[in-house]
C-alpha cells in the first residue's frame, strides 16, 4: 500500500483550518487545485455585513514544524517573488504550526515590495510569532490587509506616483521591521500612564483639586464685592455673615476634593458648593456696579437669609454624610459582625 506522507496530512490540514477560520466569519474561500505549485492555495473574498467589500487576495498556506524559525516563522518565496511582489492581488502567507495547533500570518506582497524600495531581495517571507490568526484576531487581520489594499498600489496602481508609493512602503516597511507588540512606547509618557493605571481615581482627584484651587482664587476676588454687599445690607456683624458663608463653601468644596478621591462625582454636592456663594455674588455684584436694582427691602431679605441659609446648608451636609456611614458601618456588621 502507498504510504501518503505525514507532510501531506500537515498541508492539508493547515488548509482546511485556514478555510474554516475564514468562512466561519463569513468571508468567501476559493480553493486553488494544484496551487501550491503556483504559490496561492486559497482565494479570499473578503464580506462584510453581508456583502462583498470588492477586496481579494491570495493565500499561501504551509504547515509544519520546518517553517520555524529562532523567532517566528519563515516561508520560502523561492520563484515566486516576482510575482507576488507584482501582483495586482495581494498575497498573504499564513503558516500552520501542529504543535501550538495555531495560524499565523504575514504580508508576503508588503514584504517584497518594502524590499524592492530599498533595493534589496529576499528570500523569505517573514512571519511573526505574535501574528496569531484565529477568532479572535480575524477581523484585525481583515482590517489590516483591506488597508495595505487601499493605501498601496494594489488596487488602482496608477493612482499614486511612485515616490508617493515608496515612501509609504518604506514607513510601513520600518514599523513591519523594527516595531515591537503593541508599537513603540512613548517613553515621556509612559511612567505617567503607568502611574495612572496604578491609580485610576487619581487623575479625577488631581482634576478637581486644581478646579478647587482655582475656585479658591475666585472665592477671593469675590471677597470685597461680598463683603460690601453684607455691610450694606444684612443685619448682623458682617464678618459672622461672610464666616458662614465661606465656611459653608469651603466645606463642600473640601468633601467634593474628598469623594473625588474615592472616584465618586456627587452633583447635588457641587452645586450646593458653589451655587448659593456665585447667586449671592452676582446680585451683588448687579447691584453695585451694574445698577441691578431689586430695591434695598429685597436685598436686604436675601442678605439676612444667608446666615441661616448656610447654618441649616451646613447642619444638613454634615448629618447627610454622617447618616450615610451609620448606614455602611450597620451594614457591615450585619454582613460580618462586630468589627473594630
Amino acid at each position: 500500500m502507498t504510504k501518503v506522507p505525514a507532510s501531506r496530512t500537515t498541508e492539508r490540514t493547515a488548509v482546511n483550518e485556514t478555510r474554516a477560520l475564514l468562512e466561519r466569519h463569513g468571508h468567501i474561500v476559493q480553493e486553488v487545485e494544484g496551487g501550491s505549485d503556483f504559490g496561492e492555495d486559497l482565494y479570499v473574498s473578503f464580506v462584510r455585513n453581508g456583502r462583498r467589500t470588492g477586496d481579494l487576495i491570495a493565500v499561501q498556506v504551509k504547515g509544519g514544524l520546518s517553517f520555524r524559525r529562532a523567532s517566528g516563522y519563515a516561508v520560502s518565496t523561492q520563484k515566486h517573488a516576482d510575482d507576488w511582489r507584482i501582483s495586482n492581488v495581494p498575497v498573504v502567507c499564513v503558516v500552520y504550526d501542529p504543535d501550538m495547533k495555531k495560524l499565523y500570518w504575514a504580508n508576503a506582497s508588503q514584504q517584497l515590495r518594502v524590499a524592492k524600495a530599498d533595493g534589496k531581495a529576499i528570500r523569505s517571507i517573514r512571519v511573526g510569532e505574535s501574528d496569531v490568526l484565529d477568532d479572535r484576531t480575524v477581523d484585525d487581520f481583515v482590517r489590516d490587509v483591506r488597508r495595505y489594499i487601499e493605501i498601496s498600489d494594489a488596487r488602482v496602481r496608477d493612482g499614486f506616483k511612485e515616490a508617493q508609493r515608496r515612501f509609504v512602503l518604506r514607513a510601513e516597511g520600518i514599523a513591519l521591521k523594527d516595531a515591537p507588540i503593541g508599537g513603540y512606547p512613548n517613553r515621556f509618557f509612559l511612567p505617567m500612564a503607568q502611574w495612572i493605571e496604578k491609580h485610576p481615581t487619581a487623575l479625577m482627584w488631581m482634576v478637581v483639586a486644581a478646579l478647587h484651587l482655582l475656585g479658591l482664587g475666585v472665592l477671593l476676588i469675590m471677597w470685597p464685592i461680598l463683603w460690601r454687599f453684607a455691610e450694606s445690607y444684612a443685619a448682623g456683624e458682617t464678618w459672622m455673615w461672610m464666616a458662614v458663608l465661606y465656611g459653608f463653601t469651603i466645606l463642600s468644596s473640601g468633601l467634593l476634593l474628598y469623594e473625588a478621591r474615592l472616584g465618586r462625582n456627587p452633583i447635588a454636592l457641587r452645586v450646593m458648593a458653589y451655587g448659593p456663594i456665585m447667586s449671592l455674588y452676582f446680585v451683588a455684584l448687579g447691584s453695585e456696579k451694574f445698577g441691578l436694582h431689586l430695591g434695598e427691602g429685597p436685598l436686604r431679605g436675601i442678605a439676612d437669609s444667608t446666615p441661616t441659609l448656610m447654618k441649616n446648608l451646613i447642619f444638613l451636609t454634615i448629618a447627610s454624610y454622617v447618616g450615610k456611614e451609620i448606614v455602611r458601618r450597620r451594614r457591615l456588621k450585619a454582613a460580618y459582625g462586630e468589627r473594630n
